[in-house]
């Protein structure tokens, strides 16, 4: 499988994105970044709780990027956690949470 642009292994850190609606004071500086694609279990999803094999496939198209780090100190004095996920190119979502 040829790697695009879009396509990073999974061993490679992606680039940080940006949070264009995040306040400046709580921008976070990274301390971890997971980034994983989505599965489709064709046959066997519940078969695999009795311990019976599955059929999986990847699915690279739909990828998510997480990221967690120490929130800078905002106007009250006190920093906190910070988590950002953004999606693949294909189906671009930004989330953030403090």
């Amino acid at each position: 499988m040829r790697n695009t642009p879009e396509e990073l292994s999974a061993l490679t850190p992606p680039a940080p994105v940006p949070v264009p609606d995040a306040a400046p004071a709580r921008r976070a500086r990274t301390v971890g970044v997971g980034r994983a694609h989505a599965k489709t279990i064709l046959l066997g999803e519940h078969a695999v709780v009795y311990g019976a094999p599955a059929l999986a496939l990847p699915v690279p198209q739909l990828a998510v990027t997480a990221s967690a780090g120490w929130s800078a100190p905002g106007p009250g004095g006190s920093g906190g956690v910070s988590l950002t996920m953004t999606g693949s190119p294909s189906r671009p979502v930004a989330t953030e949470a403090s």
